[in-house]
């Protein structure tokens, strides 16, 4: 089994929900504090943008 492990130890918030796009490329996490993070899962789950409320 291959499995992809990526770490962050700058965050500042909790995760409070995490969903995958319907095709499974696009990893989006949002934040208690708002923001939004949306990750490439196939590229390494590299950052690809930043929303905030």
């Amino acid at each position: 089994m291959d499995a992809t492990k990526r770490e962050v130890r700058n965050a500042k918030t909790w995760i409070s929900d995490m969903k995958y796009s319907r095709d499974g490329a696009l990893l989006a996490v949002a934040t208690s504090s708002g923001q939004i993070y949306v990750h490439d899962a196939a590229d390494h789950y590299s950052l690809k943008s930043t929303t905030s409320e």
